[in-house]
């Protein structure tokens, strides 16, 4: 199983963000774009997982990775809506330029969980470089030489620009990520972030989290790195996260689908 570090995947379609192709994931030199398929493609897999496994049961939690075959890799492509001929934009937090990669250059990898019953944990495309990345998929580069950068928070309060805040709250009062009580270790309650400019205030996270969760931290990531002019948040708890686009003081919101199963 490949070790894991946080990674965020972006597409571009006709020039704009699809929030319903957007990802936030996990792998190190990986790029998972996801754990759901058709059931067509999944049990395609999982029939390709047991000729090279000749059938031999798999015991235990074990996860089990691999480089998929020039079939396999056309119906995946063919099911995600990539192109040989695309790109893939990835840039790495902290650092302002873009690395490109050709995706005919990739291998694409599937990666299996066998808790329970056998199942797709995630897959992806395998890259070069290590560390938190933003990547997109498409035909032309979405970016500035601009760098995302992680926030650091003062008693709870995270200085976004000159004019707004990020005030992170837990149960409705405000709690420092460096120093804020964890039970067992983990973060636990009612956690909120509200973006702050002047007077005007916005919810733009809420996560109920329990001892269950597996919570340890939640991180902020921020940075005016497309060329929408947009300032684009990442707010990271574990393998999972809530992305927020902020144009003229109207934040825009969702949820990002996981590509690991444990998520």
């Amino acid at each position: 199983m490949k070790v894991i570090v946080a990674v965020v995947i972006f597409f571009l379609s006709m020039g704009a963000l699809a929030k319903e192709r957007i990802y936030l994931s996990a792998g190190k030199k990986y790029i998972s774009l996801g754990r759901e398929l058709s059931k067509g493609l999944h049990d395609v897999v999982l029939k390709d997982f047991a000729i090279r496994t000749k059938g031999k049961p798999v015991i235990g939690d074990g996860d089990d990775y691999w480089v998929v075959n020039s079939e396999l890799r056309a119906k995946f492509l063919k099911e995600l809506g990539i192109a040989e001929t695309d790109n893939l934009y990835l840039k790495v937090f902290d650092k302002d330029k873009t690395v490109v990669h050709p995706i005919s250059k990739l291998n694409f990898a599937v990666e299996l969980n066998f808790a329970g019953d056998t199942h797709i944990a995630s897959f992806g495309f395998e890259y070069g470089e290590d560390g938190r990345a933003i990547a997109m998929i498409g035909k032309e580069n979405p970016f500035k030489d601009v760098a995302i950068k992680t926030l650091s928070g003062t008693k709870g309060v995270y200085r976004l620009d000159s004019q707004h805040v990020l005030a992170l709250r837990k149960d409705g009062k405000e709690f420092d990520m460096k120093t804020g009580n964890r039970d067992d270790g983990f973060l636990v309650g009612e956690f909120t972030i509200n973006l702050q400019a002047g007077e005007k205030r916005e919810e733009i996270y809420k996560q109920e989290l329990e001892t269950a969760s597996y919570v340890t931290n939640i991180d902020i990531f921020a940075g005016d790195v497309l060329k929408d002019g947009s300032t684009l948040l990442l707010i990271k708890y574990n393998d999972c996260g809530d992305f927020v686009k902020i144009v003229k003081d109207k934040a825009e919101k969702w949820k990002s689908p996981c590509g690991d199963w444990g998520c």
